[in-house]
C-alpha cells in the first residue's frame, strides 16, 4: 500500500508544473473563504493580469463570492495598483472547479461567473521551490527534512542560534523525485499547517484609530514608520522581490554573499516585508544559513501572534514594544513587551509584559483604580496573545525611556507598580491578587522619606558640630582677649608709676640704622618695621603725601588733611629705593596707624598712662574699666 502511495505521489509530482507558486492574498474566517494569487515561481505575484483561486467552504456559495468581491478588489487596488484584470475560479474541497470568470478594475471588480468547463481537478499548487543551495539527492542518500544549523553558520547575538531547515529540491530524474516524495512522507507536520494557525483575517482591515493626544514624560505613541526611522539594524536584507527584512542577525559573512528567497511574503507600500510565509537564507556558495517561518510586519518576524499593532521601540535581539491602545479617562497608554526568540529568529509574546504608562501616579495609591488600570490593559492585550498565554507580567511606569533602554531593575525610578496575572487551569480569565503586587510608588516614597530623614539627621549633626566648634573658637578668642586685657591692665599700672619722660622714652620704637645688619638691613631688603616716634610734619608734598622734617627727613603718607606741627606717630616704616632723601639715601616712608597732634615738640601731653595704653592697644577708646569688663565676662562664661 505504501509503495502504491509513493508511486502515485511520484506521478503527481512529475505532472505538476515545476515553476508554479502562489500568494495568499486574503482570508475571511467569517465567510470561510481563502483567496490565492497563482503566479510563476521567482516572479512577483503583482502583475497587470492576475489569476485568483477561491477555496474553502465559502467558495461554493456564489452569494458569498459576490459579497466579498468588492472588498477583495479594494485589497488588490491597495496592494497591487498595477493590476487591471483577473481570471478567477473557485474549487471545492475535493479539488474540482466549481465556477470561473473574468473581472476587471474598470468594471469595479464586479464578479462575473460561468459554469465550470472542466470536470477534472486542476493541478494543485506546487510545493515551495527549492532553495538555491539545494542539489538533487539520490534515493539512497535520503535524510530527515529538518536539519539544525551549525554554530559556525549562524551566530546571532541572542544566546540561541537561528534555526534552519533545508528544502528538498525538485529533481528531474525519477530517483530524485522519489527521494523528494520520501522526504515529504517523513514530515508529519508541514510548515503550512504551523503558519496557518497564525493567520488572521486580512480582508479590508479597519483603519487604526489615532492614539489619544496626551504625553507621558514627553513620550507619545508614534507610527511604526517613525519608530523604524529612529532604529538602526546591523543587517537589513532584501528578498527576490526587493522586500526589506530589518534584522540584527550575524552570519559571519558579508551581506553581498547572502542570498534571500521568500514565499508567501509581499512588499508593503514602504518596501518592508509583509505577510505570512517563509524566508530562506543561504550563502552564495550554496550553504544553507537558515529558514524563518513567521508572520512578517514592518520587516520584522513574529510567531504565534496576530501582529495588529504599531511598533514603538526595539531593543536589538532582546525586547520589542508595541502599542495596544490608551485609556484617555485615566491618561494611560498601554504597550506590550515581546521577547526575541533566538531559535526562530523572530519576536514572540509567549511571556508578555503589559506596560501601563501614565503620569497619574495617584492611580496606584487606590486599590480600585489599580484593578481598573490592570483590567483595561488586559482587555487590550487579549487579542494579541489569544488563549495560549497563562502568565502576564504587568508593570506601570511614569516614564518609558529608561525601560526602553533595558533598565528593568527594581531601582528604576520610573516604576510605579508591578504584579503577575495568572490564568488558572481550564479557565478563560486572568486573575491577580493585589496582596502579591509590588507598589514601587509607596516603596520608593518610603525609601525617599527614610533617606530624607537620614539626610536631616546628618545635617543636624553637622549643625551641632559646627555650633560646638564655633563655641570653642569663641571661647578661645575670649580667653585670648581677656589675657590681652589683663596684660594691658598690668602695663597701665606700671605706666602710672612712671614719670612722663620715662613713659615717652619707653614708648619710642626707633629703627637702628646700622649699615652692617639689624633693622636697616631688613628695610633695605624690602621689609617694613613697626615704628613709634614724635615727628614734625611739614608742608604737603603732593596729594596724600606730607614731608617730615624731624627727627630726620622722611615722607608721611596719609589721606587726611594735616597741619604743620608735631604729632605722636604709631605705624610702620619702609624704604623707597626709587626715591632718595636729601642725603642721597633711600627715602623713608611712614604709614600711620594712629596719628595724634601734640601741644609741643615733646608731646608730653600725650604721654600720660591712658594715652600710652590707647596708643599701644590701637584703640582710642581703651580704658581700664572696659578691660576689666572683658575679663569679667570671660570668667562668667560669656564668650559672645
Amino acid at each position: 500500500m505504501k509503495k502504491r502511495l509513493l508511486t502515485s505521489l511520484i506521478a503527481a509530482a512529475v505532472a505538476l508544473p515545476a515553476q508554479a507558486a502562489e500568494y495568499r492574498l486574503a482570508f475571511s474566517q467569517s465567510a470561510q473563504l481563502e483567496v490565492f494569487v497563482e503566479h510563476a515561481d521567482g516572479v512577483a505575484w503583482c502583475a497587470p493580469s492576475l489569476t485568483l483561486r477561491f477555496q474553502d467552504k465559502g467558495a461554493a456559495d456564489k452569494a458569498v463570492l459576490e459579497q466579498m468581491m468588492p472588498r477583495i478588489g479594494a485589497l488588490i487596488d491597495r496592494e497591487c495598483p498595477a493590476a487591471k484584470e483577473a481570471r478567477w475560479y473557485s474549487i471545492a474541497a475535493e479539488g474540482n472547479t466549481l465556477q470561473q470568470g473574468q473581472i476587471t478594475q474598470a468594471a469595479g471588480w464586479q464578479l462575473t461567473s460561468a459554469p465550470a468547463q472542466v470536470a477534472a481537478s486542476p493541478a494543485p499548487s506546487a510545493p515551495l521551490p527549492p532553495g538555491p543551495n539545494v542539489a538533487a539527492v539520490a534515493a539512497p542518500e535520503v535524510t530527515a527534512p529538518v536539519v539544525a544549523v551549525e554554530a559556525d553558520q549562524v551566530a546571532a547575538p541572542a544566546p540561541e542560534a537561528v534555526a534552519a531547515e533545508t528544502v528538498a529540491a525538485t529533481a528531474e530524474a525519477p530517483q530524485a523525485a522519489e527521494a523528494q516524495v520520501a522526504e515529504v512522507q517523513i514530515t508529519e507536520t508541514p510548515a503550512a499547517e504551523v503558519i496557518a494557525a497564525q493567520v488572521a483575517e486580512v480582508i479590508a482591515p479597519e483603519p487604526t484609530a489615532a492614539p489619544p493626544m496626551f504625553a507621558v514624560a514627553d513620550w507619545m505613541p508614534r507610527s511604526s514608520a517613525d519608530t523604524l526611522a529612529a532604529q538602526s539594524f546591523s543587517l537589513p536584507l532584501k528578498d527576490q522581490q526587493g522586500c526589506v527584512f530589518n534584522t540584527n542577525l550575524s552570519f559571519n559573512v558579508t551581506a553581498e554573499f547572502i542570498r534571500n528567497q521568500s514565499s508567501g511574503i509581499h512588499c508593503a507600500e514602504d518596501g518592508l516585508a509583509q505577510g505570512q510565509g517563509q524566508w530562506q537564507i543561504s550563502r552564495s556558495d550554496g550553504m544553507n544559513l537558515g529558514r524563518i517561518e513567521a508572520v512578517f510586519k514592518d520587516g520584522q518576524a513574529f510567531i504565534n501572534i496576530r501582529p495588529d499593532f504599531t511598533l514603538q521601540h526595539i531593543l536589538a535581539n532582546q525586547f520589542i514594544y508595541v502599542y495596544l491602545g490608551s485609556d484617555s479617562a485615566r491618561q494611560v497608554h498601554y504597550l506590550a513587551e515581546g521577547r526575541y526568540h533566538g531559535p526562530s529568529a523572530a519576536w514572540n509574546f509567549e511571556r508578555p509584559r503589559l506596560l501601563a504608562l501614565t503620569e497619574k501616579i495617584d492611580l496606584f495609591r487606590d486599590a480600585e483604580q489599580i484593578q481598573a488600570v490592570i483590567q483595561v490593559g488586559n482587555e487590550k492585550l487579549a487579542p494579541l496573545v489569544g488563549s495560549r498565554v497563562s502568565h502576564i507580567s504587568f508593570t506601570a511606569l511614569k516614564a518609558p525611556q529608561a525601560w526602553f533602554e533595558g533598565n528593568h531593575h527594581n531601582q528604576n525610578p520610573d516604576l510605579l507598580y508591578s504584579i503577575t496575572l495568572n490564568k488558572p487551569y481550564r479557565q478563560e480569565h486572568f486573575v491577580f491578587n493585589l496582596q502579591q503586587g509590588n507598589n514601587h510608588l509607596f516603596e520608593r516614597e518610603h525609601r525617599e522619606a527614610l533617606a530624607a530623614q537620614r539626610e536631616q539627621e546628618r545635617l543636624e549633626r553637622e549643625r551641632l558640630q559646627q555650633e560646638a566648634q564655633a563655641q570653642r573658637e569663641r571661647q578661645f578668642a575670649a580667653q585670648r582677649e581677656a589675657q590681652r586685657q589683663s596684660q594691658a591692665l598690668n602695663q597701665f599700672e606700671y605706666l602710672n608709676r612712671q614719670t612722663d619722660a620715662q613713659r615717652l622714652q619707653d614708648w619710642v620704637r626707633e629703627v637702628e640704622f646700622d649699615l652692617f645688619g639689624g633693622d636697616y638691613l631688613r628695610l633695605m631688603k624690602g621689609s617694613q618695621l613697626e615704628y613709634r616716634q614724635i615727628i614734625q610734619v611739614g608742608r604737603k608734598a603732593q596729594e596724600g603725601e606730607w614731608s617730615v622734617e624731624a627727627p630726620y627727613p622722611a615722607l608721611l603718607q596719609s589721606a587726611e588733611e594735616l597741619k604743620s606741627g608735631w604729632y605722636q606717630f604709631t605705624g610702620t616704616l619702609r624704604l623707597d629705593a626709587k626715591r632718595q632723601d636729601k642725603q642721597g639715601l633711600p627715602l623713608s616712608v611712614l604709614t600711620p596707624q594712629l596719628l595724634s597732634p601734640c601741644a609741643d615738640s615733646r608731646c608730653l601731653d600725650q604721654f600720660n598712662a591712658l594715652q600710652i595704653m590707647r596708643s599701644q592697644m590701637g584703640d582710642a577708646n581703651w580704658s581700664p574699666e572696659a578691660a576689666q569688663a572683658v575679663i569679667t565676662r570671660f570668667e562668667s562664661g560669656d564668650y559672645e
